[in-house]
């Protein structure tokens, strides 16, 4: 039995690439070296086609030729009678079985790849509905003004911050796998994720995405950020596809949080401050479940540390619980009138539970922040 990888940020990654495929937006995904982006994508796209089936692989480097993008001449074709010329596009990114391009080391190529990869990821040759998804890694972002169009081909560019690891889980995952590959977690097959491409959107849900995404747009022109229509169109993609795939309904009246969560990586952003800029734009428009749990929480442990200030460390334990429980009280009623099923706001219940419970227990809860 494999191992799933180790670390949250595992699951970002996931649901990114599941909102990519469902909604047929590419993804580019951006951290640090060594933190797996290339295995978790494989792993995702074998549990979503199985292994050898329209699952494309190519990893770049400044060298890469355009021959490894477009296909080489096929000799054979060429001596024919008549002569014929003919690509051999198998394993590229124009294979004609692909379903999924894995792209590694998406920002390595030269200027002339780049070129190439404009055309392959925006592909006027056959149906939209039959061209492939791109998946990327990468440790930077293109910034060049020439690398802009193909930036802005891509909806959702989620940039990485993975933290400190916990090294005694990340040994045990691959001491348990020795020489096979560790797995993600819940995936679509791609039977799902065709049938969420083929849902008509209903007029609730158009609505509910619209209303949502013009506020978005607001705050970006705010920003100095300038929205074309190519970007607000795989913002709704994105939106409405992995809100399917999340709700099992192609009308609904609400947003879950992970879908809105999406947005927060759709810009084409060329640096992690201007990532984190974006993230913090977007969630305050499109995950106002999310920013409110945030804020009700942070108010209830400010409560706590203001408390705790001004009892000192003497102040009798017992005392000081009874009246953190009643800051924890009134913090939990605000969270339960959002009126939300959002499985963060349990979660936020949890964190400020066992604040409560260190200090009954006669600990500092803050004494590790």
């Amino acid at each position: 039995m494999a191992k799933l990888f180790v670390g949250s940020y595992v699951n970002d990654i996931t649901l990114a690439l599941k909102a990519s495929v469902v909604s047929q937006e590419h993804c580019l995904v951006i951290s640090p070296p060594g933190w797996g982006k290339t295995d978790i994508e494989l792993s995702a796209g074998h549990k979503c086609l199985g292994k050898n089936n329209g699952l494309v692989f190519i990893r770049f480097a400044a060298s890469s030729p355009p021959q490894k993008v477009e296909g080489v001449f096929d000799p054979q074709a060429a001596l024919g009678n008549p002569a014929r010329f003919v690509l051999v596009r198998k394993n590229t990114v124009f294979d004609p079985d692909a379903k999924i391009v894995i792209a590694d080391e998406f920002t390595r190529p030269s200027d002339p790849v780049f070129d190439i990869l404009i055309d392959a990821l925006n592909r006027k040759d056959i149906p939209q509905k039959d061209a492939p998804v791109f998946w990327g890694t990468a440790n930077f972002a293109t910034t060049s003004a020439r690398s802009e169009a193909l930036r802005d081909r891509i909806g959702l560019i989620p940039w990485i911050r993975p933290g400190v690891i916990d090294v005694r889980a990340v040994v045990d995952a691959h001491a348990h796998s020795m020489y096979e590959e560790l797995e993600i977690g819940d995936f679509p097959t791609w039977k799902e994720v065709l049938e969420v491409r083929n849902a008509d959107p209903g007029d609730h849900a158009i609505e509910v995405c619209k209303e949502i995404l013009e506020l978005l747009a607001q705050e970006a022109a705010k920003a100095g950020l300038a929205v074309n229509p190519r970007r607000a169109t795989q913002w709704f993609n994105i939106l409405f596809h992995i809100n399917v795939l999340l709700t099992g309904k192609a009308d609904f009246d609400s947003l879950e949080g992970d879908a809105c969560k999406c947005l927060t990586w759709a810009w084409a952003n060329t640096d992690e401050t201007k990532a984190a800029e974006w993230q913090k734009i977007a969630s305050c428009v499109v995950d106002i479940i999310g920013t409110a749990i945030s804020e009700l929480k942070g108010k209830t442990l400010d409560k706590v540390r203001m408390l705790m200030s001004k009892t000192g460390s003497n102040a009798p334990r017992a005392k000081l619980a009874v009246e953190l429980g009643e800051i924890i009280q009134d913090g939990q009623k605000e969270l339960e009138q959002l009126g939300s099923k959002d499985k963060r706001i349990k979660q936020a219940l949890e964190e400020l539970e066992s604040v409560f419970v260190r200090i009954a227990r006669g600990e500092d809860p803050f004494a590790n922040n």
